[in-house]
């Protein structure tokens, strides 16, 4: 469920969030691991809808339903708000969602650019200063 991974660090520690390859990332997925431990495979804990287990990846409850394809993941800290940006299979354009923690509750898709026109891949999302979030992908023609 982490083949295709977006990090970041909010506080103490890094989260990741993930969706399988192929057709089968129709699903997003957290894990967390302390930020002096990211090497550390066996330290990684995954939220299974209800609480963080430790070491196993298989415990991994969905956060929220894609596709999800590339995607990319900010906190940020003057909204409170954690924000995913990616490409819909379901709208055809860049969406974003946003929740309060991690683990969600994670909002519906939220779109951001829809063209049936272009193609877009790589989406990332960077939060800079206390209000400002930017948008990045690219046009694949």
């Amino acid at each position: 469920n982490f083949v295709r991974a977006s990090y970041m660090l909010n506080g103490n520690y890094v989260y990741m969030f993930g969706s399988a390859a192929g057709d089968r990332n129709a699903m997003a997925y957290v894990a967390r691991v302390a930020s002096g431990n990211v090497t550390s495979y066996s330290e990684y804990e995954y939220w299974d809808g209800a609480e963080w287990v430790k070491g196993d990846e298989e415990a991994a409850a969905p956060i929220f339903y894609g596709p999800v394809d590339d995607m990319s993941v900010v906190y940020n800290a003057s909204r409170y708000t954690y924000m995913a940006i990616y490409r819909s299979s379901t709208t055809g354009g860049l969406v974003y969602r946003d929740a309060g923690l991690p683990e969600g509750e994670w909002s519906g898709e939220k779109v951001l650019l829809l063209d049936g026109t272009l193609s877009y891949s790589s989406p990332s999302i960077v939060s800079v200063g206390n209000n400002a979030v930017t948008f990045i992908a690219n046009e694949v023609k």
